[in-house]
């Protein structure tokens, strides 16, 4: 795998410049998630790379941008074997500690209804472990009826998640998991549309970072 960096002039991107290349046979896009991320808090966006080895491990990458280049790819978490799968996950930016550094958070499907979220706190070059931050209650929720979005809800200056959820019949309700600095203190049911009105499947939902 390479990858190449499309710099910004202002108006064009008037500049392609090859900034990784992987060794032969080392990385599957087909088999991988890619975030970008400010991982170290320098005011640069790196590259989070989320892999799949199959069997349920999972690793991730940080490539770490120095204004021009990722200076290499550094392995910065390993789940255990059997542990996380991509396709039942959804990964997402955010600084959810509130000290200026990105962290990711995983949301996994267990199935049978039954959700999960991770925070990856980033101290600057490592994901120090994975935290579960959130666990729905069985029959609650699946990833595949839903949009999940890091966004700053309450100012306070971490971000939180925002998950909106189609329960059928043009019925979606919007959920804030709420930051205290490393766990989600529960779901807080934000916002309920009439029966008929909404469908995710027609629909993007935004959030933003902190």
């Amino acid at each position: 795998m390479g990858m190449w960096n499309f710099t910004s002039d202002g108006t064009d991107f008037s500049n392609v410049h090859r900034s990784y290349l992987g060794c032969n046979g080392c990385w599957d896009l087909s088999r991988s998630q890619m975030v970008a991320a400010d991982v170290n808090g320098d005011g640069k966006d790196d590259i989070v790379g989320i892999y799949d080895y199959g069997g349920g491990l999972m690793g991730m990458w940080s490539f770490i941008s120095d204004g021009t280049d990722f200076a290499g790819a550094h392995r910065s978490y390993l789940s255990c074997s059997g542990c996380w799968r991509l396709g039942q996950s959804q990964m997402m930016a955010a600084d959810v500690s509130g000290d200026g550094k990105d962290d990711i958070v995983g949301a996994y499907d267990y199935g049978g209804g039954l959700m999960k979220m991770w925070n990856f706190i980033s101290d600057g070059t490592d994901f120090a472990g994975a935290h579960r931050s959130y666990l729905s209650c069985s029959g609650c929720w699946q990833l595949g009826r839903s949009q999940m979005v890091a966004a700053d809800v309450n100012g306070d200056g971490k971000a939180d998640i925002v998950g909106a959820y189609d329960y059928g019949g043009g019925l979606m309700k919007m959920w804030n998991f709420v930051s205290d600095g490393t766990d989600f203190a529960g779901a807080h049911g934000s916002y309920l549309g009439c029966s008929g009105c909404w469908q995710l499947s027609r629909s993007q939902m935004f959030g933003r970072r902190s």
